[in-house]
C-alpha cells in the first residue's frame, strides 16, 4: 500500500534530479564550445603532450582538444603553433582535431 508508493516517489526523485543535472551539463558543455564548428581550420597552440597525442587549445576561445597521432604527421611539442580542423564536437563537450588537409 502506502510503502510501496513512497518507494516509488523516492526512487524517481534521484533520476529526475540526475536528468537536471547531466542536462545542464550538457548546455555548460556546448556553450564552452560555442564558436568553433565541426570542419572549422583554426589556430592553436600544443597545451600539453600525452603517450596518445597532444591537447591543443584553440587561440582566442579557450577550447581545448585532442589532436591524436594518429591524425597528425608527427605530433608537436608543447608551446608549439599547430593549425588544425576540428573532426568532431562530441556531445560531452570533447573535441577532435587533425592536422590531415588543413
Amino acid at each position: 500500500g502506502p510503502g510501496a508508493t513512497v518507494a516509488a516517489g523516492a526512487a524517481a526523485t534521484p533520476a529526475g534530479a540526475e536528468k537536471e543535472t547531466a542536462g545542464a551539463g550538457a548546455a555548460e558543455e556546448a556553450s564552452a564550445t560555442s564558436g568553433v564548428e565541426e570542419g572549422g581550420v583554426y589556430e592553436g597552440t600544443c597545451a600539453r603532450v600525452a603517450p596518445y597525442g597532444a591537447f591543443v587549445r584553440l587561440a582566442g576561445t579557450g577550447v581545448e582538444g585532442l589532436l591524436h597521432r594518429s591524425q597528425c604527421k608527427r605530433v608537436p611539442g608543447r608551446g608549439a603553433a599547430v593549425r588544425v580542423r576540428v573532426l568532431r564536437i562530441g556531445d560531452d563537450g570533447r573535441v577532435a582535431f587533425s592536422t590531415k588537409d588543413v
